[in-house]
């Protein structure tokens, strides 16, 4: 990457362990200024107060108008990866990064306004569209695609092994279809943090 500019800063934090209400602070992060947030591939593999944490920090610390982009798992993906350890919806616990927590509801909207957000139109990645539009490098390739050829070489790699793939496990069908239904498993959306005045009008109705 060459030479960093000097006005970036990087700070080791353990969101699982660290109490990290202090850490923007002691990053010479300016305290209430209107920022922009990048939360890529993270909040998936982390226990849900510790998401919660996280975004508390980033509405106690910031301007309203403020933003975060995130990518996140619902929870019917972590329901349905404990019926597909060793598919994409498990993200192979062999891999020993499994996915542990799934925002509630169809698309997560209502757990971010809980937590003083507006959830603005959340991307699923099971829409094609969106993918093209959203999700595709200059070179063509698209997000985490680099995850499904790794899985596909081990699903080849078991074929040729004469492994035979293991029976689908009861109500699998079921948990694709509820998946299904509400449009994916797997998204991404900009939350706009909510001015004082709104956040209790969210929160009240």
């Amino acid at each position: 990457m060459g030479d960093l500019p000097e006005n970036v800063t990087y700070v080791k934090v353990d969101f699982a362990k660290d109490n990290i209400s202090g850490v923007p602070k002691a990053a010479g992060f300016l305290e209430g200024a209107k920022s922009f947030y990048i939360w890529e591939d993270v909040c998936m593999y982390l226990p849900e107060e510790s998401v919660r944490e996280t975004l508390r920090m980033v509405g106690s610390h910031t301007a309203p108008g403020s933003s975060i982009v995130l990518d996140y798992a619902s929870s019917l993906a972590i329901e349905f990866g404990k019926l597909t350890p060793h598919g994409a919806g498990g993200i192979p616990s062999d891999w020993r990064e499994p996915w542990i927590f799934g925002v509630p509801g169809a698309n997560g909207s209502e757990f971010f306004r809980e937590l003083g957000f507006d959830p603005g139109i959340p991307i699923s990645f099971h829409n094609p569209e969106a993918i093209k539009r959203y999700a595709v490098r200059r070179d063509g390739a698209s997000y985490a695609s680099h995850v499904m050829e790794k899985l596909r070489a081990e699903a080849q790699a078991r074929i040729q092994a004469g492994i035979a793939p293991p029976p689908l496990p009861e109500g699998f069908l079921e948990a694709q279809n509820a998946i299904r239904a509400v449009g994916g498993a797997y998204w991404i959306t900009e939350l706009t943090m909510l001015q004082p005045t709104q956040r209790h009008i969210e929160q009240s109705s």
